[in-house]
């Protein structure tokens, strides 16, 4: 099983783009996550890699900014390319299965007026479910 929650800040603005083959959204941005237990001389944040796709990517570029305090599950990916310098990249992505607001509003919203309907947004929600 490959599940994840994260609980913590949006470390800049998302970056909304869309893919060239089909105009899919791709957020991408980080998060840095508090530690439970802080070691003396240790760090005591952690920093994630996080991505939505489609509508959630849309949301979260229009209702989170820097600061932001985000809760999310999703699954951990690993990448490997190529650059363009021929040397070979790695990435660890926490994909966003699912979103939700935390913190005051106003630390979430330009507007102040976050819709009840965006609250949550589950990618992998299923209406034949029999419960």
């Amino acid at each position: 099983m490959n599940s994840v929650i994260l609980k913590g800040r949006l470390t800049k603005d998302i970056d909304l783009k869309y893919t060239q083959t089909n105009n899919t959204a791709l957020a991408s941005g980080s998060i840095a996550v508090d530690r439970r237990f802080a070691q003396e001389g240790q760090p005591n944040v952690d920093f994630f890699n996080i991505k939505a796709f489609g509508k959630q990517a849309e949301v979260i570029s229009k209702y989170f900014k820097k600061g932001s305090e985000i809760l999310i599950q999703g699954h951990i990916q690993n990448n490997s390319w190529e650059g363009q310098d021929g040397t070979k990249k790695t990435s660890t992505d926490v994909i966003i299965d699912n979103f939700d607001f935390c913190g005051k509003k106003e630390e979430n919203s330009t507007s102040n007026n976050i819709p009840a309907e965006v609250t949550v947004v589950d990618n992998n929600s299923s209406d034949d479910l029999p419960f």
